[in-house]
């Protein structure tokens, strides 16, 4: 078995520039062969052979998994001769790796379909020399050794945990999500649909070409879901209610009667791609997100005014002064950018507190720009 797994090393991590074959020469010994691509038949037709050219001697072979331990096509692609069940036969084919997982654990996929390519998976131990199918078979008893092995964890006794391990698909990504759940060893890690209220702190300033405005901070409540979509990631959107206002002046206007007032009132939904770590082994779990977020403004106005001299008065040579009072057009929808960083409390089994700082940037000729901490609390 060590003999196998130090041939299957040098196979692996020969240099991804060359493509190379572990074969057996005419008298059962083992070498390390250089090799051309060649073939250019289908993922289905190289499991039973691959043709290809001897970089030494320049000549065509063709590699069988009778001949061959296996070989790499394309720098990339690995294929191993692997004997397994099918079907309830017996093959020996050349299985492509598609994982390996914590070093320990390495997936295969067998194409049973030339046309439709379906992938069926299978997997070997580092410390089995045999190959087995992901798949259960109720009908003959069988039960996939990582289906058992997700069952012997203590976690496993949680109903609900036992039925999301239950559940797994016969896929790497799908076991390889239910282990990582395993090793953290809280069941609050378990994916799920949440939901609850937001409050945020926002500090923005608005940036326009004429005007000078302050900076101002603003209180922002919501509500919002997370929804699994892959593994550590989820969909977060949110709706929130702010109103926001600030002075500040126009630009190029000499004077100390120089003003002007922004005001909004904003429904807003921020819609997130969020990337947590759940597979950290603890309760506080950091996460990533970024997105957009679409603004629609119920109420909005930028007004201003200023002193402007219009002459001279001819009885008494003093200036004659004129209020300019105006309104820019604002618009009643705006789109902006997201980002943040932030960590997540699990308290208990269902509830949790999020912690998050995002930036945000307005797009268009009246857009802020500034950032948000914001608190949330599933319920």
């Amino acid at each position: 078995m060590k003999f196998r797994l130090i041939l299957l090393f040098l196979l692996w991590y020969t240099c991804a520039n060359a493509q190379v074959a572990l074969v057996y020469d005419s008298i059962g010994e083992i070498q390390l062969l250089p090799i051309k691509d060649e073939d250019d038949s289908t993922p289905y037709l190289r499991q039973f052979s691959f043709t290809c050219i001897d970089r030494q001697s320049n000549r065509q072979i063709t590699l069988t998994p009778d001949s061959c331990h296996g070989y790499r096509f394309s720098s990339h692609m690995l294929y191993a001769s692997k004997t397994f069940e099918y079907a309830g036969e017996t093959k020996r084919l050349f299985l492509r790796r598609v994982r390996v997982y914590q070093d320990s654990i390495v997936f295969y996929v067998y194409y049973n379909d030339k046309a439709a390519l379906e992938p069926i998976y299978y997997f070997q131990t580092r410390d089995d020399d045999r190959v087995y199918p992901m798949a259960d078979d109720p009908e003959k008893g069988y039960i996939s050794p990582l289906h058992s092995l997700l069952l012997s964890y203590p976690m496993a006794e949680d109903p609900e945990v036992r039925a999301y391990f239950d559940k797994m698909e016969p896929t790497p990504r799908s076991f390889v999500k239910r282990h990582r759940l395993a090793l953290s060893k809280y069941a609050s890690h378990l994916p799920r649909f949440k939901w609850g209220v937001t409050l945020g702190l926002a500090s923005s300033k608005l940036k326009a070409d004429d005007y000078k405005m302050d900076q101002v901070m603003s209180v922002v409540p919501g509500v919002f879901a997370d929804i699994p979509i892959l593994p550590n990631t989820s969909y977060h959107p949110e709706l929130t209610f702010e109103k926001y206002a600030a002075k500040g002046r126009r630009n190029l206007i000499p004077g100390d009667f120089n003003h002007a007032a922004y005001n909004v009132t904003s429904l807003a939904t921020p819609q997130l791609i969020r990337y947590t770590m759940f597979n950290l082994p603890k309760r506080l779990l950091p996460f990533v997100e970024l997105g957009g977020q679409f603004s629609l403004n119920m109420k909005h106005s930028l007004e201003y005014s200023y002193m402007k001299e219009a002459g001279e008065d001819i009885n008494t040579n003093l200036p004659i002064v004129h209020e300019i009072r105006g309104e820019e057009d604002i618009p009643a929808a705006s789109l902006a950018l997201l980002g943040g960083v932030g960590a997540e409390w699990q308290c208990s089994r269902h509830h949790s507190w999020f912690v998050s700082v995002r930036l945000v940037k307005e797009m268009g000729d009246f857009g802020r720009t500034g950032c948000l901490l914001q608190i949330s609390y599933s319920l």
